[in-house]
């Protein structure tokens, strides 16, 4: 919600989440529509002021994700991978980082094995190639890096 404040004490409140400037004018857009809510003349209008904060809507979630797994399926942040490397190596059980981290116990081998953090295990069903974990080297987040032959 925006509040248009214009010359002669005028204002108007205004459902919008984009403003442009356009051709000498002030036109205000909302999420959903593709032609503008209001318009006004840049020589009529003195503020524009915020009136409620726009909060980041959640990114949507999977359909397959559940109430126990909500992060199921997104892509994974640094400070996700970061996490759950620190508690494998605290010697958490793959189900506690699980929980901790709102994944599945799959999600959370492929994504220690994607980072060359443990090696897979023939039953892993895998969708990515994996090359046996480089022992020297260090990851940032303290996750061994992958190294291809060739």
């Amino acid at each position: 919600m925006l509040h248009v404040s214009m010359v002669g004490h005028a204002f108007a409140e205004v459902d919008a989440t984009l403003i442009t400037i356009d051709d000498a004018a002030l036109v205000c857009w909302s999420a959903a529509g593709e032609e503008p809510v209001a318009r006004y003349g840049l020589e009529q209008v003195l503020s524009v002021q915020l009136v409620q904060p726009l909060v980041a809507e959640p990114e949507p979630a999977s359909s397959r994700s559940s109430p126990e797994h909500p992060n199921a399926f997104r892509r994974w942040t640094p400070e996700q991978e970061a996490a759950v490397v620190d508690a494998y190596r605290r010697g958490e059980t793959f189900d506690q980082i699980a929980a901790a981290a709102g994944r599945r116990v799959g999600g959370v081998r492929a994504r220690l094995i994607a980072l060359g953090v443990i090696e897979p295990d023939p039953t892993d069903r895998l969708r990515f190639p994996v090359s046996a974990p480089d022992r020297g080297a260090a990851a940032p987040g303290g996750a061994e890096t992958v190294r291809e032959a060739g």
